[in-house]
Parts: C-alpha cells; structure tokens; sequence
C-alpha cells in the first residue's frame, strides 16, 4: 500500500513535533504554524473506497430525519449571506443540502469522490453532480456565487489548494463556507477520558472518518488568509446529529458565547473573495 510523506500543507516546513502514532501513519504538529496533520498519508485509492454504501448508510437510514433538519440550518445561514445564485458544494455527500439549496431557488452543483454517492444523487434527486476531486470540475473563473465545504475539508489531502481553487472559481465579493472538526475541543476530549479512562486519539487507520488535517481557529484563519480569502465571520458549528455530542456542544456554546473561545467539536468559518 502507497503512503505518501508531506511537508506542512500550510507553511511548506518539515519540522514537526510527533502527537500519536497508529501503525504507520503519525499525527504531527508542526513546529513553525502549528497546524496539525497525518504524515505520511494514506493511498487516495483506499481513502477513496473507503467511502462506499456502508458508510453513508447511517445517512440514508437512522439519521435522515435529523440530517434534514441540520441542513436546512446550514442552508439558513448561507442564505443570511447571500440569497441565491449558483452554489457549489465540495464534497456533497448524499446531495440533501443540495436538494434543499435547489429547492430554495439556487443554481446547484456538486462534487464527490465517492461513486456510490454520485449514483444516489442522480438516481434520488435528479441533480448530476461530478465523481472526483474539485480540481477534476475545471470550472470556469469567477463562476460561483457560494462555495461550501461541509466537514470535507480535513478529509482531503491538499487543503490550501482546494481554497485556492475555491477562489479562483468564486465571483468578486461570492463566499466560501468552511465547517470543520475543532483540534481544540477539550469539552469532549476531557469527557471522553473521563468516561472512557483513555485519550481521545486523533486518526487510526480503521477509524470511520479519516481526518488527515486538524484544524484550530487560528490555523483555519491562516489557511484561508493564505489563500487570499478574506475571513467574515467566525463562529463554531454546533449542528450535531448525536445526542450526546449536541448536549456536549451546547454546553460549549454557552461556553464559547461567554468567554468568545471555542472549545466545542466543530468550527464554522464564512469567507470571501
């Protein structure tokens, strides 16, 4: 099996501090920017396949009910900023954000590497959206009133050159919007070592999400900034479809409303071009 070495996707370095090991890969932290990530880094092939039917069967089946609801919030917030116009969503998953966002008058596009995925998109909702990576679409410049990138961006293996590429495709004054897991959530990760009696560790081979890249506030606001994106509102995502992890994360809301840091699951991120 492929493995792949990287230097720091944000800053270029090859400095980093060793956080965990699993197997072969380690989780690193870089000693200049402080951005965290998976070296090496796993075949794309098996990163790929690893996104089949049984892995968005949880989707389709138990979790379908609240997945609805938690895009209609996502779509809410996009259209606080920008009412309709030509959306894409990088990395759509099953295409129930894409539905909704049609559904509400936009122009939608998507992509996604999974095969299984793009064929139930086609098949349930009649939307086409392309099998591959961003960079595979070569859509036109300055085509995109909104680019989303829902919990896809830790996935991928290039970060910053999927934001730059979101901002080549975007109109003059279009967003980009970024949810993400939180490198800082220490609500959970102290509650889970609690319960647990073990720590949280961050990337196993065998794990369900394979996160290569872990981002806090400050290394996402860095990466979009190096990608000459301008950052307009930060906030943090709380839109879990667990129960557990939604009472964990309103806690931390409270939290992060009082003392304006995060330290709950996920970050959301709203940019322009």
């Amino acid at each position: 099996m492929a493995i792949k070495y990287i230097n720091c996707n944000l800053c270029g370095q090859n400095s980093f501090t060793v956080l965990e090991t699993d197997e072969i890969y380690q989780v690193v932290k870089c000693k200049n920017c402080k951005l965290i990530y998976v070296n090496p880094q796993p075949d794309k092939t098996l990163l790929f396949e690893h996104y089949n039917q049984k892995y968005f069967d949880p989707w389709l089946k138990e979790q379908f009910t609240a997945r609805e609801k938690m895009w209609k919030k996502r779509l809410k917030k996009v259209q606080a900023l920008k009412k309709a116009g030509r959306l894409l969503d990088v990395g759509c998953g099953t295409g129930l954000f894409l539905s909704q966002a049609r559904n509400s008058g936009w122009d939608v596009y998507g992509t996604e590497v999974s095969g299984f995925a793009v064929d139930y998109i086609k098949n349930k909702f009649g939307i086409g959206v392309l099998k591959g990576k961003l960079r595979d679409a070569k859509f036109p410049d300055n085509f995109f009133d909104v680019v989303t990138f829902w919990h896809v961006l830790e996935h991928t293996a290039d970060p910053l050159g999927n934001l730059t590429e979101a901002r080549r495709i975007l109109k003059p004054g279009g967003v980009v919007v970024i949810a993400v897991p939180n490198a800082h959530n220490i609500i959970y990760k102290t509650i889970y070592m609690l319960i647990k009696l073990r720590k949280l560790r961050l990337f196993s081979i065998n794990d369900r999400e394979k996160h290569l890249y872990y981002f806090s506030t400050g290394t996402l606001k860095k990466i979009i900034e190096k990608a000459n994106l301008i950052p307009v509102k930060l906030d943090a995502d709380k839109e879990r479809i667990i129960l557990g992890e939604r009472i964990i994360d309103t806690f931390a809301w409270i939290v992060y409303k009082i003392l304006k840091v995060n330290f709950g699951m996920a970050i959301e991120v709203y940019a322009r071009k």
